[in-house]
């Protein structure tokens, strides 16, 4: 087999692999990811606690971070995604059981439409200081959000932007290493 011939039968191969397949197979793209840890608001009962965000069309998971210290209180918590209309377009109830100390609570549902959104939590909590919501001191809630991404072309677009997203945080002194070994050990597998 020639070696031009090998060269572009292992670069065909490494598309496939990195770019054409993770395409075919992911169909959610994160989008939002806000992890502050910093302020943790009480949830207690009687008090509804709203909040606003925008995100792309065809939200389909959200996650909220939850702190439920030494995992004592069992507390209905009823979590309502509306949209900015105020129409309810999923409701989700869970206990203190289900929340670590802390621990992301994920929410799955079909793909909305909308691109505004209102989260509403409400508890039975009556334990003072038992059962927390995190956020930052900007009241920027702990947050987690990916979207359907129904095209393969914006999924194929996505992970092309997300590969050089990745390569570019990368240490340059690892990559440059890697990159060379790749080099060195094709050059000898093409000298045989």
């Amino acid at each position: 087999m020639p070696k031009t011939s090998f060269i572009f039968i292992e670069i065909l191969f490494l598309f496939l692999i990195l770019i054409v397949f993770p395409s075919l197979l992911i169909t959610k793209t994160p989008f939002y990811f806000q992890e502050n840890d910093k302020l943790q608001i009480s949830l207690d009962s009687g008090k509804i606690y709203v909040y606003k965000f925008n995100h792309p069309s065809n939200l389909n998971t959200l996650s909220l971070q939850l702190k439920n210290p030494l995992i004592q209180n069992n507390s209905r918590i009823v979590i309502e995604l509306e949209n900015s209309l105020g129409n309810s377009l999923a409701q989700f109830v869970f206990f203190g059981s289900n929340v670590g100390d802390p621990s992301w609570l994920d929410l799955n549902f079909p793909p909305q439409s909308d691109t505004s959104f209102v989260i509403n939590l409400t508890t039975d909590n009556t334990i003072p200081e038992s059962l927390f919501l995190l956020s930052d001191p900007d009241s920027n809630w702990d947050l987690k959000t990916t979207y359907q991404t129904p095209k393969f072309s914006h999924r194929f677009q996505n992970t092309i932007n997300s590969l050089f997203d990745r390569l570019q945080k990368m240490d340059p002194f690892y990559l440059s290493f890697y990159i060379l070994v790749l080099v060195i050990l094709n050059w000898v597998f093409l000298k045989k």
